[in-house]
């Protein structure tokens, strides 16, 4: 190995611990996306029902195709493609996606065990996706923790309480959180 290679290389480890080091936050369009889709998306269940399953089926994929387009394309722009991270992000957010089908299939088929309602379903979706954002806010970016923290208590009222329009109050308050999420990693 020559020096000229043993050297790129070295510089290239220290670059890239130094920006894991630095943990960036998220890109506020993304935040800004995922405000909208939640804030249309989880009022349908209180006042349109027979469009959320289909919604969410369509803006779900979409909504994470278009993440990736804009995450890639501030990367570049911002001279930060670190592709690692990029994997991480995409491995986390599809693994997700396949856990929320999963929770969904047996609603979708039909094919759910005795008390398995629509409601049962919601519960456990909102706890999937409030451990699904912890660990993001954990592993990728910060400024998804006070989403996460939301969708829990979201889910201990549901379970608790089942107060009317919970759902759509629960898409306005992790709407809010995500666009404060985005303001803040603007700055």
């Amino acid at each position: 190995m020559n020096t000229k290679t043993s050297l790129e290389e070295n510089l290239q480890f220290v670059a890239g611990a130094v920006r894991r080091g630095q943990r960036k936050p998220g890109h506020p369009v993304i935040y800004f996306l995922w405000s909208a889709l939640i804030l249309l998306g989880w009022a349908l269940p209180d006042f349109a029902p027979q469009y959320a399953a289909s919604y969410w089926i369509i803006a779900g994929p979409a909504g994470g195709l278009l993440s990736w387009w804009l995450g890639r394309r501030s990367a570049i722009a911002e001279g930060e493609l670190d592709r690692d991270l990029a994997r991480r992000y995409g491995l986390h957010w599809l693994i997700s996606g396949m856990a929320l089908f999963a929770v969904f299939l047996p609603l979708a088929t039909g094919n759910a065990a005795d008390g398995y309602s629509a409601a049962v379903f919601g519960r456990q979706f909102l706890l999937v996706i409030a451990f699904v954002y912890a660990l993001a806010a954990i592993h990728l970016d910060r400024g998804l923790a006070a989403s996460a923290v939301i969708m829990g208590a979201g889910y201990v009222v549901l379970t608790l309480w089942s107060p009317p329009y919970l759902w759509t109050t629960m898409g306005i308050v992790v709407a809010l959180s995500l666009l404060v999420a985005g303001l803040w990693a603007r700055r």
